[in-house]
């Protein structure tokens, strides 16, 4: 469609290119060849080939996956986001459509609309009775948590959204467009996407309620509201999914009630059926990461590879906040050192997943990320190029790749651009890429990140290297963590929950009567 194209007399140089028939030809062959090379996992170096392209073919290319290439392709975009701060309405933005959708994923039954997403997904599906109304989903102002908080309250988000009839949207505050880092995914309905027609605003009249955490309660008063009712239906509450992999309170009987108002509905994979319902990957999202469409993706997208990713949290990020508060500069003091236990599991998880594979896999990629570059720098040194493995008489190289990321805080209260949400969700995105996670601890960046795709996650505490469940019950599944929920303003006797689980302090049973609160 000629009308919505950019002028394809023209290349991105301002160049003229001539329409001859042969050209059109000639676009159409380096198209297929575009869709057939991605299809069978080789479309890297074509893109990049064809993205140097400055004739007609490239010009039709970069209207295609709109990457390295001039800005004209958006003008008709079918998506408009206007992103809601403390006086309504911030400006509109762009949000282009999706070039990871010429890469095929390797979950693409959390990929939006595919036949796998609508087998394993049906629940999004469900119509429920469609209120004027919509919730809006944001982190608290001057808040000190970041992404694992505010994404698991998305979450929520969105399934109370379809349990109420409501319209779900989202923003990260006034300082970041969140649509430049993630946008709503190819054929999703605008009027059911997440961002917010121009003018509008989330008032009360307006019925719109603007929520920092999901409550059951406090959206059925909302409800009740709207309706002008006394009663409305009961919601299912929607467990904390920051908390799924570590838990101190039963939620079987919410999940039990969850899988009745939904259909379909499995605590275990809602996490992913929602991110692949609310987002994907636009093409702007590349002005953060250059390689992200042309190298990163096509690289651990492609189907002869075992993926793992490597998620090591030095503790750089927060102390980087820290400084930066006192007004000290940023520096990488003591984030040199790469955990040998955290490799260890690495490597085993490899070993074992190559035997299982039965020579499915022709080589491994680890895509180590991780908020330090000196650390990924060290193990990019030490274990890309290795031939660790024999299959059948084949040897199975690993390469190691990572992003530029430097680990920036996105605590909102740092007040974070969109360049540091970039950073830290484009990492948390790429984390769920893989076949697998493995990590060390309960870092609830890299347990939410495995979610959004339902990976396993292997984690390395103490040189144990351990598959880890989700916990629903409320036992404890982390050895040597103990992870509590606590209200605002509770008071709370930390060592006594410490004794009452068998921990120790420096080597002799927590006792004492010490409280926080």
């Amino acid at each position: 469609d000629e009308s919505s194209a950019p002028d394809a007399s023209k290349d991105h140089h301002g160049a003229k290119s001539g329409r001859s028939a042969g050209g059109w030809r000639q676009r159409i062959v380096n198209t297929t060849i575009i869709v057939v090379a991605s299809v069978f996992g080789v479309g890297a170096a074509l893109m990049t080939l064809l993205m140097r392209d400055t004739g007609s073919s490239g010009e039709l290319f970069c209207s295609i996956i709109g990457v390295g290439c001039s800005d004209t392709s958006h003008r008709n975009s079918p998506y408009r986001s206007l992103h809601v701060d403390e006086g309504g309405l911030r400006r509109a933005s762009s949000v282009l459509s999706s070039p990871s959708a010429l890469l095929p994923s390797r979950h693409p039954q959390y990929v939006f609309d595919t036949p796998e997403y609508r087998r394993e997904c049906s629940w999004t599906y469900t119509t429920k009775v469609q209120r004027q109304c919509s919730f809006l989903v944001r982190p608290k102002p001057k808040s000190g948590e970041g992404m694992a908080d505010w994404i698991s309250n998305v979450v929520m988000g969105y399934i109370y959204s379809v349990q109420a009839g409501c319209r779900l949207i989202i923003d990260y505050g006034p300082s970041v467009e969140v649509d430049k880092v993630w946008s709503p995914p190819n054929g999703l309905p605008a009027e059911r996407s997440w961002v917010i027609a121009p003018g509008s605003a989330c008032k009360d009249e307006n019925h719109c309620m603007g929520v920092f955490n999901m409550d059951s309660e406090r959206i059925s008063r909302f409800l009740r509201k709207v309706t002008g009712s006394r009663t409305t239906e009961a919601l299912a509450t929607v467990p904390y999914y920051r908390m799924a992999y570590g838990r101190s309170d039963n939620v079987t009987h919410e999940i039990d009630l969850l899988k009745r108002a939904l259909p379909g509905f499995e605590y275990e994979t809602g996490f992913a059926c929602t991110m692949g319902r609310l987002f994907d990957l636009p093409r702007s999202a590349a002005d953060y990461v250059p390689s992200l469409f042309t190298d990163i993706l096509p690289t651990v997208r492609h189907p002869a590879s075992l993926v793992i990713t490597v998620y090591v949290r030095t503790g750089r990020t927060d102390d980087a906040a820290r400084l930066e508060k006192n007004g000290k500069a940023n520096v990488y003091h003591n984030h040199t050192h790469v955990d040998a236990d955290l490799i260890n599991c690495a490597l085993s998880t490899e070993r074992q997943r190559l035997d299982d594979a039965d020579g499915r896999y022709s080589n491994v990629i680890w895509l180590v990320i991780t908020d330090s570059t000196k650390v990924s720098e060290a193990i990019i040194f030490q274990y890309s190029g290795k031939e660790e493995h024999t299959l059948n008489g084949k040897k199975i190289r690993r390469k190691v790749i990572s992003t530029s990321s430097q680990g920036i805080q996105t605590k909102p209260e740092r007040d974070p651009s969109t360049a540091d949400f970039a950073d830290a969700a484009l990492d948390w995105w790429l984390i769920g890429e893989a076949d697998v996670l493995v990590t060390h601890g309960a870092t609830s960046f890299g347990t939410t990140a495995a979610l959004r795709t339902a990976i396993p996650l292997y984690t390395s505490i103490k040189g144990e290297c351990t598959v880890r469940h989700f916990d629903n019950d409320g036992s404890a599944v982390i050895p040597g963590f103990l992870q509590m929920s606590v209200k605002q303003g509770e008071k709370v006797d930390i060592l006594a929950a410490l004794k009452a689980q068998g921990f120790t302090v420096n080597g002799k049973p927590a006792v004492g009567a010490k409280r926080i609160t």
